[in-house]
């Protein structure tokens, strides 16, 4: 039977390329037996709510792909250009708030440029073109990594010397960009190949092209809420600049709309730069893995990122209010009060030597160089380090063949994207904006393969194709997820697929409606999609809207730094998105489950309206409670006449925490006080140096231990703590024995009933009782101050 359907796939492979099955064909459907769909499920993807993110790495079996021969890189291209003009006029356009090629006096609605597709007003991008982009593609595709390589022994590096050696395409260890080479004469190998040009377009338009920017921004726009930047109608007085855009700031990332920190250059939307881990096989040969992430000295690094000529602050462009900050940058911190500071796009002004935290807790740009280059923004010392490690000087230096002997990547980032480093080398390498990209592409994305839900991108990508480009598999969501977040699963990681819906969109053009795969050669107009309001609908929307919650909600203010707001470290979006995702999803308590209610889906958009109300609730009791102080622990506020008592840790404002047991029906469930505790409340990170400079500037922390003696108050007038003073706080409490259920949380639980409430649900009597329990092995009366322990932020 085997070898009957051996003989029988090759009859139909021969009948294929007599036909000429390498060309583009609507007709021909796919013979293929669709693989059977991998589904996972939330808890699987999302870990319960409280896991890390969980990265895929790329599959040994699949990481390296052959170069394709130079006709079938032809064929693709014969494709593209066939549709050249529709392509040019949606992809390679950027929108005029951000154009650096249309002129500001001029509205480009009237002249005939305005792009259909997306219904924003565009111009041709400056930076990203179709001729640049196929240029990059034929190098890594057709020479693949180590086309026009240098090699320390056989082909040594001479500056002066124009390299078109390509003695290492056929090398092992060459990967190449995949256009069907591995199998060029299937039947939907065309298709292959263009769905994997498309899937990276898609991703380059959102990331750079639609910015025409090569740098990243700081406070980078990371969805639309409104219209600020979209069609001619949300614009005050026609297309006159980006700094007189209605509502420009408030679309950015940034506290309160107004306040970036400039350490944001040290990493956005949840991800850190400048203190990556990556590995990559030492050879070919063997398992044996090293870090290959950039290592550099960062007392002696310092980049400034090129200048937005419509977005960065310039101070001769005439605007001295609503102006976005000035370009990235990174420096020595010379001296200890070296703060990065932050930039006020309200007042025009950098403050700077400032302790402002950014929303990673960064306050300073040392060693902070790594942030987004090039089409699809490669960032961090690993993303930079994997260049280095394969196309850069550590390849050269390692004996290893490299496209750019001179250039180490790890110190002179900046190179991508060109003009200002052209003063220091002599050269300028314009193809490395598109070519950066296309190795991420190659060197993350094609060999992606997920251990856990057996997610492979070359699998996914055929079985797409193969089952009639239908995506309610979601490719496209997945291939953006594991872009952006190194992971396929929506739930996979807590982390931001920004523009998610347009990355969907812009491919959803390019397939159906410019290279009409699915053979739709009359295209169906379809209704609109009603929204289904339901769990995944308010994720979504939440994702959507991270940069006004991040920057309005989730922020703080105290005395360090004089009222000003900034960025919380105790409450951010990334932990509270986790655990609204478990309370929500899957709920707490067992039998008659609680749930955090975010929509009612058999209510349509009433019940999500009604949704977003009951959240809008929680967080701004919240934001009163404890974001505003930036403390998970409740502060010490209760006081006579600037007299604060340390026995507040038992009971403010009247109030008795030990005593508030739960009702009679309930009595089961409270905690017991226990006398022999001892604990203390954590410091929050910005009432100490550097922020906080006088740490007797406010009482000390609450706290309880053994005894019946008198504790004391807190001065305020003197910053002094008299401990063995008689001081009752408003209960008539004078010692904190026992006092170990104060606030914490968002809400700041306090009281025994409640905590014991978080045992009898969450906790070790849940478990003991055969309930499910999100902590099984934390037993919240003995220790409460797990709440707000820095293990998990959620």
């Amino acid at each position: 039977l085997a070898e009957a359907v051996s003989d029988l796939d090759a009859t139909i492979e021969s009948s294929h390329r007599r036909a000429g099955g390498n060309h583009l064909d609507n007709n021909h459907e796919s013979v293929s037996p669709p693989s059977s769909p991998n589904k996972q499920s939330k808890k699987s993807e999302e870990g319960g709510g409280a896991t890390q993110n969980q990265q895929g790495k790329p599959n040994r079996h699949h990481r390296r792909m052959k170069v394709a021969p130079l006709n079938v890189f032809l064929l693709v291209k014969d494709e593209f250009d066939a549709r050249r003009p529709s392509i040019e006029n949606f992809v390679f356009q950027s929108l005029l708030a951000f154009s650096t090629t249309a002129d500001d006096a001029t509205d480009m609605s009237s002249t005939g440029t305005s792009n259909s597709n997306n219904n924003r007003n565009t111009s041709p991008s400056r930076l990203y073109t179709y001729s640049s982009f196929f240029e990059s593609l034929q190098s890594l595709s057709v020479h693949g990594i180590l086309g026009n390589s240098y090699h320390i022994e056989t082909n040594p590096y001479i500056p002066s010397y124009v390299n078109d050696n390509n003695d290492y395409v056929n090398d092992p260890s060459n990967m190449a960009f995949y256009l069907s080479q591995d199998d060029p004469d299937h039947r939907n190998a065309m298709k292959y190949a263009i769905v994997n040009v498309c899937a990276f377009l898609a991703n380059a338009m959102v990331e750079a092209i639609q910015f025409d920017a090569c740098e990243e921004f700081n406070g980078m726009v990371n969805g639309f809420s409104g219209q600020a930047f979209g069609s001619s109608s949300s614009l005050d007085d026609g297309n006159t600049g980006i700094s007189k855009r209605r509502g420009m700031l408030s679309e950015l990332s940034a506290v309160n709309g107004r306040y970036f920190p400039m350490s944001n250059a040290c990493g956005q939307f949840g991800q850190l730069y400048k203190d990556e881990v990556c590995l990559a096989p030492v050879n070919n040969d063997n398992d044996e893995e090293d870090n290959i992430s950039c290592d550099v000295d960062p007392t002696t690094l310092e980049v400034t990122a090129i200048p937005h000529p419509k977005y960065n602050y310039q101070k001769d462009n005439g605007n001295n209010f609503d102006q976005p900050p000035p370009p990235f940058q990174c420096m020595p911190q010379e001296h200890s009060e070296d703060y990065s500071g932050y930039w006020d796009g309200y007042n025009v002004e950098f403050v700077r030597r400032v302790a402002y935290p950014s929303a990673l807790g960064q306050i300073s740009l040392e060693g902070c160089c790594y942030w987004g280059r090039g089409a699809i923004m490669t960032k961090g010392t690993c993303g930079l380090g994997r260049i280095n490690h394969y196309l850069g000087k550590k390849a050269y230096t390692d004996g290893r063949p490299s496209r750019y002997p001179g250039v180490d990547f790890c110190t002179n980032p900046s190179i991508i994207c060109g003009e200002t480093v052209a003063q220091f080398t002599g050269r300028v390498f314009p193809e490395m904006k598109f070519l950066v990209g296309l190795f991420d592409w190659i060197d993350r994305i094609q060999p992606f393969s997920h251990p856990e839900s057996q997610w492979e991108y070359m699998r996914q990508l055929k079985k797409f194709v193969d089952e009639g480009l239908d995506d309610d598999s979601n490719f496209i969501n997945s291939v953006s997820s594991v872009l952006t977040r190194g992971c396929d699963g929506y739930y996979c990681s807590k982390r931001t697929i920004h523009f998610m819906e347009e990355r969907r969109r812009n491919f959803e053009t390019l397939i159906y409606n410019i290279f009409n795969l699915q053979g739709r050669y009359e295209p169906v107009p379809t209704p609109p999609l009603q929204p289904k309001y339901d769990f995944d609908h308010a994720m979504r929307w939440l994702q959507k809207m991270r940069s006004k919650i991040e920057g309005n909600i989730f922020v703080s203010k105290n005395k360090a730094l004089d009222g000003m707001a900034y960025f919380s470290q105790e409450f951010q979006f990334e932990p509270f998105l986790a655990a609204l995702r478990t309370t929500a999803f899957y709920g707490v308590g067992g039998s008659g489950n609680r749930h955090f209610f975010v929509s009612d889906e058999k209510e349509g958009l009433r019940g999500f309206n009604a949704g977003l109300v009951n959240l809008a609730f929680f967080l701004a009791n919240a934001m009163a409670e404890s974001i505003t102080n930036d403390s998970c622990d409740e502060i010490n506020w209760d006081n006579k006449g600037g007299q604060y008592p340390i026995s507040n840790s038992c009971g403010q404002n009247g109030r008795d925490y030990g005593a508030e047991t739960c009702p009679i029906f309930q009595s089961f469930i409270t905690c017991d006080i226990d006398t022999t505790m001892e604990i203390q409340a954590d410091v929050p990170v910005t009432a100490m140096p550097p922020f906080l400079l006088d740490t007797n500037a406010q009482p000390p922390p609450f706290q309880c231990r053994p005894g019946k003696g008198p504790v004391g108050f807190w001065d305020e007038w003197s910053g002094m703590t008299f401990g063995t003073t008689l001081y009752s706080n408003s209960f008539g409490r004078t010692d904190v024995e026992g006092c170990s259920f104060w606030g914490r949380g968002a809400l700041l639980t306090r009281g025994s009933c409640h905590y014991g409430k978080l045992n009898y649900y969450l906790g070790t009597v849940a478990a003991a009782q055969f309930r499910p329990s999100i902590y099984p092995n934390i037993d919240f009366c003995k220790n409460p101050e797990i709440v707000c322990s820095d293990e998990s932020m959620e």
